[in-house]
């Protein structure tokens, strides 16, 4: 009887923790659209930022000769802004 008494005590505490976590993605999905509505530049970087990252930690050596292969695309196909001389 006891046994069965602890079981439900931690079913009843894992639904609990449950729904908080639940809450918790709605209120990020909330905040997200709100900040995409008033910072839609800044809220689509962060996310491109993200999506970035994960694919770094996904794929590691397929998303570094990517930007490896941007940046000498960049060099050599003189896309890069030209300072001028400061003297």
């Amino acid at each position: 009887m006891r046994l069965i008494l602890i079981l439900l005590s931690a079913c009843v505490a894992l639904a609990v923790v449950k729904a908080a976590i639940v809450a918790l993605i709605i209120l990020f999905a909330i905040a997200l659209i709100w900040g995409v509505c008033l910072h839609p530049k800044e809220v689509m970087g962060f996310l491109a930022f993200c999506a970035a990252l994960s694919l770094l930690k996904a794929h590691p050596l397929p998303s570094l000769l990517i930007v490896g292969a941007a940046i000498i695309a960049t060099q050599v196909g003189g896309f890069a802004k030209e300072r001028p001389d400061d003297s």
